[in-house]
């Protein structure tokens, strides 16, 4: 059986998510590192906090990327965000 090659393996996975959790934390990143195989297998309440725990590694980068306006970008990413979703229901919905 062939591994799809748009699919990291396992191993490949794990030393990823190692190499951003190590960057995290030297960068000064200090919350908790959650991650997950699987958004959908999580209970509700799960998915939740793991949406915040995203959001706040998402700041995190953003500070270190855009640090005197981080704040603005990360209004501008959600705004962004939020109109790719209405555009995608509206060709869905016409």
């Amino acid at each position: 059986m062939d591994i799809d090659d748009d699919e990291p393996n396992f191993s490949q996975q794990n030393s990823q998510k190692k190499i951003l959790e190590v960057a995290l934390r030297e960068t000064g990143f200090e919350d908790r590192i959650w991650m997950t195989s699987s958004f959908f297998t999580m209970q509700l309440h799960s998915r939740t906090n793991f949406l915040c725990h995203m959001d706040k590694v998402i700041q995190h980068v953003i500070k270190i990327f855009a640090s005197v306006d981080y704040k603005d970008v990360h209004i501008a990413f959600i705004e962004r965000a939020i109109k790719k979703g209405k555009k995608k229901i509206e060709k869905k919905f016409g």
